[in-house]
């Protein structure tokens, strides 16, 4: 994965150098020319649907540009301009308050798209483009998939792998009989391969498992439930009930899923877990409960948890540390100088991070995490997890000084 960061990298700076500018890559797709260009061709196409009067949109075209010069021959990129193809707009339900939209057509069967969500820099577009290419190719190769990505459950090992996990599950009930439900399997397979790492599947054949057939009360085939993370019960489970297809069961369940917990850093090992391991890591150092009441801090982790929520379909961590209790990592990231509460970005892979600076409010924090593409990152000099320590976990109250209370 190293070579093929290094790779995508060297492409992206060679477009940077030289002919960002070049549009001839990207194609005017209209009304009219949409249908034929598009689901007419055996290929991969990548949509932007844009206003010219918006600024985000024009931000964002040069960065467009520079990914369609670097995927020229592998996919095809075009652009839909909202002000003159209302239709476009109408058939695609596109939010004209949260343009520019991306669609990526040609991954998943038919006429089926899929939303890019992550930000709007080329190298992160080429990036999403190139993964669910790969994850298209794993998804129609069986031998490919990843063993035991789909767990089939009966009544005796339903409640030792799914009930009593602390992670979301996604669950078919089928009947091995049931049209539906074959035509449900490379669905069902694809989607697993799309959301692997966020939520974990299984089927269950409730034609010979009845008593988790009649517990969930399962009428119909296929029946698809997500049970969420902790306590799991038919009372607690989601039916899913929208369109059997890649795009509506990726959508629905990340939607669906509740955004990150902001967990607090206690040891090494729980750090790497939840942080090193995630594309980027969002770590909020908190003033020292002395310095201010349970109630400020119980809002500093608030606006880090909305914010969780805002972006939870990136696998990003987040974390929290009180100031000065991971004293070596805070020196490595140089923060502490102007003050707490602060936030890093770790980005592990890249070992490199940033540092937010000025008043901790939910709209500059945000506006902070938009910007990170345009953010000058420092390197990483050193192994963070390294300088993680081991310190008790917050119970949630305000603290005493015993020293000043010795002293009364």
């Amino acid at each position: 994965m190293l070579f093929y960061d290094k790779l995508l990298v060297c492409f992206i700076f060679l477009e940077v150098v030289h002919g960002s500018q070049d549009n001839s890559n990207v194609t005017t797709l209209t009304n009219e020319n949409f249908n034929e260009k598009v689901f007419g061709a055996d290929t991969v196409w990548v949509v932007k649907f844009c206003s010219h009067k918006n600024k985000d949109c024009q931000d964002f075209e040069e960065e467009f540009s520079i990914s369609a010069n670097v995927l020229k021959n592998i996919v095809k990129f075009g652009e839909v301009n909202l002000e003159e193809n209302s239709e476009l707009a109408k058939n695609f339900s596109i939010d004209l308050k949260l343009i520019p939209v991306i669609k990526i057509f040609g991954i998943l069967q038919g006429d089926q798209d899929i939303n890019y969500a992550g930000p709007n820099t080329a190298r992160d577009l080429v990036d999403s483009i190139l993964t669910s290419i790969l994850n298209k190719i794993k998804a129609q190769f069986g031998e490919i998939l990843p063993e035991n990505l789909i767990q089939e459950v009966n009544d005796k090992n339903f409640d030792q792998i799914i009930t009593s996990s602390s992670e979301p599950w996604l669950v078919q009930f089928y009947a091995p009989w049931c049209v539906h439900c074959k035509d449900l399997k490379p669905i069902w397979e694809q989607a697993a391969v799309y959301l692997k790492g966020k939520i974990k599947f299984a089927s269950l054949d409730a034609t010979v498992n009845k008593l988790k057939a009649k517990e969930y009360k399962i009428d119909a085939y296929p029946t698809v439930k997500l049970l969420p993370s902790g306590q799991k019960s038919p009372k607690t489970a989601i039916q899913y009930t929208n369109e059997r297809s890649v795009t509506d069961i990726v959508n629905w369940v990340e939607e669906t899923l509740p955004g990150p917990d902001v967990l607090q850093i206690t040891a090494s090992e729980g750090f790497k877990r939840s942080c090193i391991t995630k594309k980027l890591c969002i770590i909020g150092i908190l003033p020292h409960i002395l310095d201010c009441k349970s109630t400020f801090r119980q809002n500093y982790l608030s606006i880090l948890k909305h914010l969780g929520e805002t972006y939870k379909k990136h696998d990003w961590g987040w974390m929290w540390s009180e100031a000065n209790a991971q004293k070596p990592m805070e020196d490595l990231l140089n923060v502490g100088g102007f003050g707490y509460p602060t936030l890093v970005v770790l980005n592990s892979a890249k070992k490199k991070y940033s540092v937010f600076k000025g008043a901790f409010t939910m709209s500059n924090v945000n506006e902070f995490l938009l910007q990170l593409a345009k953010t000058k990152a420092a390197p990483l000099e050193q192994d963070i997890a390294s300088k993680i320590v081991e310190v008790d976990v917050w119970d949630g109250t305000d603290h005493e000084d015993s020293v000043a209370k010795d002293e009364l």
